[in-house]
This record gives structure tokens, C-alpha cells and sequence, in this order.
């Protein structure tokens, strides 16, 4: 179970740190170039019509997520139909360049660096609710960083103390193997690993343990 867990640990990890590096990455890009992926879709019915779709937008510094949900029923029925016979069945990608109104809108309630809004509407069987919400590119950066990189500094950390030892003890600091067993002529040990072939680390002197 240790394994498992350690291994979802770290894949969770490895995705921080994409997050956080494709941050950093897109922050100054977005300037200039704002962009925006959606996912949506049709569900049409006998007494109702949905239509939800999901947006991640970025532009002018910024990382935003957008939710929308719109319902025909009753009057609205025909129209909602309608507008679902025009799209594709099933969920539909989307990409577009420039940058989307919810990254720029100053209407949005804010604390900080966040900001957030929502609306909602209904008319004579049609209603409608969004929400959306952004924060800066160098905050998700830094929220989403640390962790796993700390964690491979310890790694390197620890890796680098295990060599460190198994060559103060005369072992091969790739694979543990005891390079005293069966020492060279003229030599404390081997020069090269009969285990696994790699060059031998010198042994650490008494002289230098000491300092």
C-alpha cells in the first residue's frame, strides 16, 4: 500500500510542478497573446433543453475558469431545440485566440489577488446561471510549486548522503556493492565496480573525514 501511495504522491507532484511551470511560461505571453479552450454540450429533451459548457481563458497576466449552464423549457422549448440541432452531439472542444471578457471584467468582486463573480436569469422557461473566477499566473505559480519542489530537493538531498556513505565505507556509491572484498594490487579497493561496471568513487581519507 506504501508504494501506491508514495507513487500517487508524486504523480500528484509531478502535476504541481507542470501546473507551475506552464504558469510561469504562459504569464508573459499572455499579454499578447490571450487565449481560450472550452468544452460544451447539447442536451436536448422532450420537455427541456441544457446546455453547459466549461471555459479555462488567460490573458493580461491572468488564469480564469468560466461555468455556464442555460435551460429551455415551455415556449422556450423550440428555440432551445433549434439551437441544439446546430451543434455536434457530445461534448465539443474549443480554442480561440484573444482575450475573453471574463480574464478583463472589472465588475468582478475581488479579495486580493482573486477575483470571482456569478449571474443568474430566468424568462418564461429559459434560465441562465455563470460563474466564473481568475487569479494572476505568478500566484498559481506560486501556490502549486513548492511542494514538489521541495520534495526534490530532499530526494536529491537524500541521494546525495547515501553515496556519500557508501563511499566512506569503501562501496560502490551506484549499486552498495563492497569494493574491499577483492581489492586490486596496490589499491585499499577496487577501481571499478565488478557488480554493476561503473567507476569507483575514491575513498574518503581518514585526514578528510576528519575535516
Amino acid at each position: 500500500m506504501r508504494p501506491i501511495i508514495r507513487g500517487i504522491s508524486w504523480l500528484i507532484k509531478a502535476a504541481l510542478l507542470a501546473a507551475a511551470l506552464a504558469a510561469l511560461a504562459l504569464w508573459p505571453q499572455s499579454y499578447n497573446h490571450g487565449r481560450s479552450i472550452g468544452l460544451s454540450r447539447w442536451t436536448p429533451g422532450p420537455e427541456q433543453v441544457e446546455q453547459v459548457g466549461f471555459v479555462v481563458a488567460w490573458g493580461n497576466g491572468r488564469i480564469a475558469w468560466f461555468q455556464s449552464r442555460e435551460k429551455f423549457a415551455g415556449e422556450w422549448l423550440s428555440s432551445g431545440h433549434d439551437l441544439a440541432a446546430m451543434e455536434a452531439h457530445g461534448w465539443q472542444w474549443r480554442a480561440e485566440s484573444g482575450t475573453s471578457w471574463f480574464v478583463t471584467d472589472d465588475s468582478h468582486r475581488a479579495s486580493g489577488p482573486f477575483r470571482w463573480n456569478s449571474a443568474a436569469s430566468g424568462d418564461r422557461g429559459r434560465s441562465y446561471t455563470e460563474y466564473y473566477a481568475s487569479i494572476p499566473f505568478w500566484l498559481l505559480a506560486a501556490c502549486a510549486a513548492p511542494w514538489p519542489t521541495a520534495s526534490v530537493a530532499l530526494l536529491i538531498r537524500r541521494r546525495a548522503r547515501r553515496r556519500r556513505l557508501l563511499a566512506r565505507v569503501g562501496c560502490c556509491h551506484h549499486c552498495g556493492y563492497d569494493l574491499r572484498a577483492t581489492p586490486q594490487a596496490g589499491h585499499g579497493q577496487l577501481a571499478r565496480c565488478p557488480e554493476c561496471g561503473r567507476d569507483a568513487d575514491p575513498p574518503e581519507t581518514a585526514a578528510a573525514g576528519k575535516g
